[in-house]
């Protein structure tokens, strides 16, 4: 039978080589940093997590560098991963960020421990070398799954805006996913939660989320892996939303990426993305992690494409 699915975005033909601590170069959640002058000699800094085989105990933070976006290695005096798995319970969801003020990068990550609780730590660097232990800067003590994917940007005004995924205590086949949102005013005491009504996909559950605001003019872009009610989070596709300031998210019936044809690498799903989004050049470029159905391996895609033309094809 004739595959038909078309993505307004191209798949990648094959995952970039993204080297991880435990030698099977299979990695999943990617956040990308991008700086005009290198940082400590890097332009770009990525944190990520394995994920052979879908082998969450292995899912914990990680740090690469590159100045091409394409080869990427790990800084010279770094070990990977920052921190190790906990017991019990598994690391996972990577959140990158720069804190321009004191000079330095802070990873979010999300710990639960499978059991009834989760966390949102986080660790600082001021030099991508270095890492300060992990620090509690959320905590659900009856709820495992409920802060999925914390995605957190500043905002023009100086303040920390942190977006999640709440699934609950059900996690990957969840059927009534929430978008929470929480500020700060320090990335370091978070507000209570509120819920995004507006920011959902009809027809799916969101699952994880990335959120991106332009600097230019506060506007905020989302992509994130969605999948079709009643299945699970194998079955994700990629969309897209946008907000302006004021107004409601604009979300999109048509997928941004569809998976890949069969028998390619990201044939069955689609997962959370980084993306870095050039409105002068008129460029987003993705990386995204995807997974091969016949063996359940993962890893990350890098596509570029015309930002002008998506928006059109995203509005037919």
């Amino acid at each position: 039978m004739e595959d038909k699915r078309v993505s307004i975005l191209k798949n990648a033909v094959c995952p970039q080589h993204i080297p991880t601590y435990d030698g099977s170069d299979q990695s999943t959640h990617p956040s990308v940093l991008s700086f005009d002058a290198p940082w400590h000699g890097y332009l770009y800094w990525m944190a990520m997590t394995p994920y052979p085989y879908n082998n969450d105990g292995l899912e914990d933070p990680s740090i690469l560098v590159s100045n091409d976006a394409q080869t990427w290695i790990v800084p010279e005096g770094l070990t990977n991963p920052l921190t190790p798995a906990p017991k019990p319970g598994h690391n996972c969801d990577v959140e990158l960020v720069y804190n321009k003020e004191c000079d330095e990068l802070w990873l979010y990550y999300v710990e639960a421990d499978d059991i009834v609780q989760s966390w949102v730590k986080l660790m600082r660097s001021a030099d991508g070398v270095h890492w300060t232990k992990p620090e509690i800067v959320l905590h659900d003590p009856v709820q495992k799954y409920s802060i999925l994917s914390p995605c957190i940007q500043r905002m023009q005004d100086g303040s920390w805006r942190m977006w999640y995924v709440d699934t609950g205590n059900t996690g990957y086949q969840n059927q009534d996913n929430k978008v929470r949102t929480r500020t700060s005013e320090d990335g370091l005491h978070w507000s209570a939660e509120e819920t995004c009504e507006d920011l959902a996909q009809p027809g799916y559950q969101l699952w994880h989320l990335t959120i991106w605001r332009d600097p230019a003019d506060d506007m905020l872009h989302a992509i994130y892996p969605a999948y079709p009610n009643g299945t699970n989070c194998d079955y994700c596709k990629l969309f897209y939303a946008v907000k302006e300031t004021s107004q409601p998210w604009k979300v999109f019936p048509n997928p941004l990426m569809e998976q890949g044809k069969d028998g390619s690498w990201d044939d069955f799903c689609l997962y959370r993305t980084a993306f870095l989004l050039d409105r002068e050049a008129d460029v987003l470029r993705v990386w995204y992690g995807g997974k091969k159905k016949s063996d359940s391996s993962w890893g990350i895609g890098y596509t570029e494409g015309q930002y002008s033309q998506i928006c059109a094809a995203l509005e037919r």
